[in-house]
């Protein structure tokens, strides 16, 4: 079922407040190539880079790296103004 509504919508973007190696994100990646709907797909993870996050409030460091509710609205609208500019729907 998650391959097919990938396969259906063509973008996924996916956030994890963890590491982004090994993480949510790249299961998803794993289980798209399996299912065989990867080319094609646009995926944007967000989540926790593998290098060192500067200490401090967790809404700043969310913010920094792009997986607060700003961030993940910009990845969503950068899929789709993507794939708009292109003229695929």
């Amino acid at each position: 079922l998650f391959c097919e509504l990938a396969a259906s919508a063509r973008r996924v973007v996916t956030v994890e407040e963890g590491a982004l190696m090994g993480g949510f994100g790249a299961a998803c990646l794993e289980a798209f190539e399996r299912g065989g709907v990867l080319p094609g797909l646009q995926v944007k993870r967000l989540g926790l880079p593998d290098a060192f996050v500067t200490h401090g409030d967790a809404g700043k460091q969310r913010a920094e790296l792009g997986f607060d509710a700003a961030g993940i609205a910009a990845a969503a609208r950068e899929l789709v103004g993507d794939r708009a500019a292109r003229g695929v729907a």
